[in-house]
């Protein structure tokens, strides 16, 4: 009847599959909304985007948004085109960018500090982890568009009245004492808010992160 997932997995099963719509915006660990950075060794020789021609980089994870969908997007944008390797290839083919998945974030950090991949992509609040040495031993390339950092969805054909009794609930969570203990349960919410621009406003947004980026 609803469900909560990453601004992707929600584009997917809503605006191409059409199973529901978008009604809140959910704070997760405080943040509201993130963006994916592509960042590269500072002494690593790569000093630009256009730099990672002929190189291989490093994503988390095929299904991480902040990891692999996003900072793809961006480059397929800017006309790169890249493919996607099994293993680590010294070898990438000219003119293109390839690409491996660490599927640890721990992993993927090493590839890029230990210059076994060019550069690597992680999201604004990963960054922000980083030890201070860590952070000064990298420079970031490029940063995508800023986007909700989870959203809730209901099935598309749920009646107005139920959708607007849940969104009254959901919002309201926050003000309440236990609606506060079962915010926290639930990984870490920290509360729901409406959508920013409407969900028309943001409908858009996302066709124009994912739709454009995939007919490129």
């Amino acid at each position: 009847d609803f469900y909560m997932e990453s601004v992707s997995s929600t584009y997917s099963i809503n605006y191409v599959h059409g199973a529901g719509k978008m009604i809140l915006r959910r704070w997760k660990s405080g943040m509201a909304e993130y963006q994916s950075l592509l960042f590269t060794k500072r002494d690593g020789g790569i000093k630009r985007l256009d730099d990672l021609r002929g190189k291989t980089m490093v994503f988390e994870d095929p299904g991480s948004t902040s990891g692999y969908l996003l900072p793809k997007f961006l480059l397929q944008r800017n006309g790169f085109k890249l493919a996607e390797k099994k293993d680590f290839d010294a070898n990438a083919t000219p003119g293109q960018i390839s690409y491996v998945f660490a599927y640890r974030p721990e992993k993927l950090l090493d590839m890029v500090y230990t210059k076994q991949a060019a550069a690597g992509a992680i999201s604004d609040d990963a960054h922000a982890r980083l030890s201070n040495d860590q952070k000064s031993d990298i420079t970031v390339l490029a940063q995508t568009e800023r986007l909700p950092r989870h959203l809730v969805s209901v099935r598309a054909d749920w009646s107005p009245q139920t959708v607007a009794r849940l969104t009254d609930i959901l919002v309201a969570m926050h003000d309440d004492p236990e609606g506060q203990k079962i915010l926290k349960k639930t990984d870490r919410t920290t509360k729901f808010d409406r959508l920013p621009g409407g969900e028309e406003g943001l409908r858009k947004r996302l066709l124009d992160s994912f739709y454009s980026a995939d007919r490129k």
